[in-house]
Formats: C-alpha cells, structure tokens, sequence
C-alpha cells in the first residue's frame, strides 16, 4: 500500500501528515508538544481506518523485541564499516573490537564517548546490540561515497525503516597556522533575537586527529577551511535529514578582532570582551543593535535598568538568569567570571550596577 508521509517539529509542535492516495485517506495531526508520539499516533489511525475498510485483514502486530541470529564476522567485515562518519549535527566513529564487534563513538568538542558498544554482526548484514536489535547499521556505497546506514522503528512499531546517519570522511592536508590559532576558542552571539526561545550564544571550534584538516563546530557540524583562511565550507553531501542545515563558517574582521559568522548568526570572540567591575555603569548598544557581552565578577549582584532584555550565563556560559528592561539577580558564585549579556535599541544606553 502508498503513503506519502511528511513530518516536522520544533520546540513547540510535532506534526505528522500521511496520504493514502489510492484509499484517498490522509490523516495529519499536530500538537504543542514533541513527546506525545506523535508518529505512532497517525499511524494509528490510518492503519485502523484501513482495517476497518477491509483493505488490510487487521491490524500489522508490532515487531518482537528479539535478536537477529549473528553471523561470525571477519576482519574484512570490520573494515568495511569502521572509519569516521559525519552529519550536520555530529561527527562518528565505527571502531572494531578485539572481539570484532563494533562500538559507535561520538565527538564531543574533541573527545570520543561511546554510543552504542558491542554492536555484533547479524545473518542480514547489518551491526546491532541484542539489547536493541532493532537499531542496526550497515555502510553501502552510493555516488561515489560511503555512508552510515541506520535501520530503526518509528511510528507504530510494527516495521523497520532505513535512513541515511552519516557520510564517511577521511583526513586531509593539516590546517593551517590561521584555522589553527581559532581551535580552542569561544564566540559569542550577539544577533540573536533577545526574546529567541532556546538560541545559541556560543560556539566553539576544535579538531579530531582521526579527520585531520577538518574544523569541527561545537553544534557537531564539520567543515572544510582546505585552501581559505577566512572560510571553512560546508562539506557534506547526504540527503534528507542527516544533511539539513549546513553553513559555511566565515571568519570576519572587525576592528581587529575575528568575529565568525555561522548561517544567520554572528558571533564575537569571547577574549576580548570588555571586564565590568564593582560599581555603577553606562553601556551603549552600537550602532547595528547587536547584543553587548561583558566578563562580570563571579559571585555578587548585578542590577540592570533600561535594557530591552538581558541575560547573565555562569563561567560555563549556562543561562542563569534572564529578563527585560529592568532587573537584578545574585551573580553565580563559582568559577572564575560571569557574563552578562544585554540588548537595546541602536545607540541605547543600559544602565549596570555591580555590588
């Protein structure tokens, strides 16, 4: 049987649409909320609607929870799936065992953490853990690359489904003295709305020795600065999902600072921000509007007056506190700074008083 499916979410809705055209049925459904299961209820419902028409004799069962029966693997086996993998929210490692099962690792600003471990090979071709045996993964080779496969249950349950996770990538040339230097550093936003429901005020760069040559984002994302000091290109080529949001990093000059641009956002180096002390101070929102970062004292108050909407983040610039216009709230109290982070109209002046 035919279904068009379509699905979306973001952090205030999850939405499912499936058209049966022959059976000329669709069903779509939307909700404030991404946790309701919302694939499995549309799938519910278009399932029972088809049993009750008769065109499916009843309802499909839902798949056991039970192991494929293994197949003893070879080394050729291993090879043809290790290897580092990428999408635009993660970087991946498919590393062997001794005991020739594999584990998936995951980058986290540098470091490997494993995933999923003793992943074994199965009668079908595919590496799953008996612990979940319905999460499994393959590599095949398509247009000349190599990608991670997944094969996983949505919706109702009662099928398996195939997805793209990951595109192989390999080392190149090192990078260069420039892209070099930026490793390691933090960037701050400072043009995302200040009312902005979850943004992200910061960003980092780092490097994993197994992709040499790469520049890997914070957010996961991977890019290619092969060749261009003031740009690290986007680099991947997936479809569907695992190749969505993909942005260029651009390094951009201004007054002698290097600000990065990301997508939308742009983003200021967190070293050269401006210390405030105890006491009382005028702040001017530049000329473009952009949010105004300051390194504040780690343990106090800060009061802030006149702004349109102000943020304080902890040394590990985790939000604490946030508000608009007028406000005052107990600085962190550990680590060795914090951040205060205010908006206003171009040319505005903020009012900030530390005690």
């Amino acid at each position: 049987m035919t279904a068009w499916h379509k699905n979306g979410g973001s952090v205030f809705y999850g939405s499912e649409l499936f058209i049966a055209p022959q059976e000329r049925l669709a069903v779509f459904i939307t909700a404030t909320s991404t946790r309701y299961g919302s694939g499995r209820l549309a799938e519910l419902i278009l399932l029972r609607a088809l049993a009750e028409r008769g065109r499916i004799a009843a309802m499909p069962a839902l798949l056991p929870d039970v192991p494929r029966p293994e197949r003893t693997a070879t080394d050729a086996d291993g090879a043809a799936i290790a290897g580092c993998y990428a999408r635009y929210d993660r970087v991946m490692r498919m590393e062997v065992q001794s005991d020739r099962t594999l584990t998936l690792l995951l980058d986290a600003e540098g470091d490997w953490h494993p995933y999923a471990a003793g992943l074994k090979l199965r009668a079908d071709g595919t590496w799953a853990r008996d612990a979940a045996p319905h999460t499994s993964f393959r590599a095949i080779t398509a247009d000349g690359r190599r990608y991670l496969v997944v094969r996983l249950v949505s919706g109702y349950g009662h099928c398996e489904e195939e997805v793209l996770y990951g595109q192989a990538m390999a080392p190149q040339a090192a990078l260069s003295a420039a892209w070099q230097a930026r490793l390691g550093q933090t960037w701050l936003a400072v043009n995302e709305h200040p009312f902005a429901i979850d943004p992200t005020l910061s960003v980092g760069l780092h490097e994993v020795a197994e992709l040499r040559g790469y520049v890997i984002t914070d957010a996961g994302q991977i890019v290619d600065p092969a060749g261009d000091d003031g740009r690290a290109r986007m680099c991947l080529k997936i479809p569907i999902i695992a190749g969505t949001d993909l942005n260029d990093v651009v390094v951009e000059p201004r007054a002698g600072d290097e600000w990065l641009r990301i997508g939308s956002v742009l983003y200021r180096p967190q070293a050269t921000l401006r210390a405030l002390m105890a006491g009382n101070h005028t702040v001017t929102i530049g000329p473009e509007g952009f949010g105004a970062w300051f390194r504040l004292p780690a343990s106090g108050t800060v009061s802030i007056a006149s702004s349109t909407a102000w943020k304080v983040l902890d040394a590990g610039l985790v939000l604490r506190a946030s508000g608009e216009n007028v406000g005052s709230t107990p600085l962190p109290g550990e680590g060795d700074a914090a951040y205060l982070l205010v908006y206003g109209a171009p040319g505005a002046a903020v009012s900030v008083t530390l005690a």
